[in-house]
């Protein structure tokens, strides 16, 4: 009776540590982006950048973080693409050369997330919407930007840095371990302390 009540426990322990990373990862889904101050923009938002060289546009994805760089290479720098085209076949350049830009600038270092999806929808009173997600191998950890651009600017920006389900069942894993290995040195600690209560 004693062990089926111990094992009852640690059943609703397991239990309650599941549900706990289920809601995390509820909490954490794509459609929770968060809303973002378009003056003081994560590190890690993924923007597409437009920029003119020799009289020819250029379309990449570039990290908030790394906008004021190419700003001051390329003052035309702005996030208004005219030809979508162009950032089509920068993505796919990208990820066909492992992380790698077409125009790779020397502070430029090979993306931690190789695959890109990203989409344009662009309105008739030209301001366009913008989705731009950086996804690593594995698909276990996204980088995600929703943002809208008018008169050359972002506005309505939103931000979702994820981890997907492999990630949490690596934590659950790790928390089941953590759970069994403290079950199991109380149960030695009660099985020694009777053993010499019982040699007594």
């Amino acid at each position: 009776m004693a062990l089926l009540k111990k094992v009852g426990i640690v059943v609703f322990y397991i239990a309650l540590l599941f549900a706990g990373h289920t809601l995390y990862l509820v909490y954490h889904d794509n459609s929770r982006a968060k809303p973002v101050r378009e003056d003081n923009l994560p590190d890690t938002f993924p923007l597409m950048l437009a920029w003119y060289d020799g009289g020819e546009e250029h379309c990449q994805a570039f990290f908030a973080d790394e906008i004021t760089k190419v700003e001051k290479i390329y003052p035309s720098a702005s996030f208004a693409v005219h030809d979508f085209q162009k950032c089509e076949f920068a993505v796919r350049f990208f990820e066909q050369n492992n992380g790698l830009w077409p125009v790779q600038f020397k502070w430029q270092s090979r993306a931690n997330w190789p695959y890109i999806t990203y989409s344009f929808t662009k309105n008739a009173d030209g301001e366009a919407k913008v989705e731009v997600t950086y996804n690593r191998d594995d698909d276990d950890h996204y980088n995600k930007a929703r943002y809208r651009i008018r008169g050359g600017k972002v506005l309505e920006a939103e931000h979702i840095l994820s981890y997907g389900p492999a990630m949490a069942a690596s934590a659950i894993i790790s928390g089941l371990a953590l759970l069994l290995g403290v079950l199991t040195i109380h149960l030695l600690h009660r099985y020694f302390k009777r053993k010499r209560r019982g040699s007594l």
